[in-house]
């Protein structure tokens, strides 16, 4: 069973009641769900949904489990839930901000350089009718911008022009390919100079991890089947920092427990998103090498 977490007066949290084990966390924003009546399906990091009117099939990649309650507390309240969800967290917070002795656990981090260039980067109203790659796109062009001093990544500063040239009659709804097509012939365009770009499909998480530890930013095109079936949901978010619980055994290191934190492009209350790792389902990556 999913629960959903409301606090006043913004921020919200999801977890896991049969594990007790927390999914996704933001301090800024308020819970897909807020002011909204109906019966709540999770379905993982970026889907979000109300009960339709037909019932969801069988083998999606989370139960189609409904969340039964909405938790709205006051100031007062807000003190005992904050210390009653730390002992709700408790495995991740082991996993994530403790050592586990019993296999010599520690916590990894990996965090982009001049990762306040994305953080402070104002998407809101840019993510329209699909185009989330191409926003995405135009965070990590920017941040290469501003991280080696060449304006030639970014010539007119970030806008929302800068996306709609970045795109330039591309279609919405693209992966990694097209986006990676769309920013070489931009560069080409714009300033004749075009940085290599790397990308990959269906990216271990090792690998994102590894690529964000190197300093540069990651988009991460993630992809669901609605519960109904009726179509695909697809999102294209940027990551700037990943942490990982690492464990020795022996002579072999092993790594589980990620959680992502990225920008989701669709406004400032989302640029320092949590969500655990095993809430996506991957499709494609992309980065700038510079």
């Amino acid at each position: 069973m999913y629960w959903v977490v409301e606090f006043v007066p913004c921020g919200f949290l999801i977890y896991d009641g049969t594990l007790t084990q927390v999914l996704e966390k933001n301090a800024k924003a308020n819970s897909p769900w807020h002011n909204l009546d109906g019966d709540f399906i999770y379905g993982g990091a970026t889907n979000y949904y109300v009960m339709p009117s037909i019932q969801p099939r069988e083998g999606y990649l989370y139960q189609h489990t409904v969340i039964e309650e909405t938790l709205q507390v006051d100031e007062v309240q807000n003190q005992v839930l904050v210390a009653d969800s730390v002992a709700l967290n408790a495995n991740i917070v082991a996993g994530i901000e403790q050592r586990t002795i019993q296999s010599k656990g520690y916590t990894q981090n990996a965090k982009i350089n001049r990762r306040d260039v994305v953080l402070d980067t104002d998407t809101d109203r840019f993510n329209i009718n699909g185009n989330c790659g191409y926003v995405a796109g135009a965070i990590i062009a920017w941040h290469a911008s501003q991280v080696t001093g060449d304006s030639r990544y970014a010539p007119k500063g970030f806008n929302r022009q800068f996306v709609e040239e970045i795109q330039n009659g591309w279609a919405n709804d693209s992966y990694s390919d097209v986006i990676a097509l769309a920013l070489f012939n931009y560069f080409a365009r714009m300033s004749s100079f075009v940085p290599r770009m790397e990308s990959g499909l269906i990216p271990l998480l090792s690998t994102l991890f590894d690529i964000v530890n190197r300093g540069k930013p990651v988009i991460l095109f993630a992809r669901m089947d609605r519960p109904d079936y009726s179509e695909r949901i697809n999102h294209a978010i940027t990551i700037h920092q990943i942490d990982r619980q690492a464990h020795d055994i022996w002579f072999v290191q092993t790594y589980d427990n990620y959680w992502i934190n990225a920008h989701y492009g669709w406004d400032t209350l989302y640029n320092n998103h949590w969500a655990a790792g095993d809430t996506f389902l991957q499709g494609s990556r992309l980065h700038i090498e510079y």
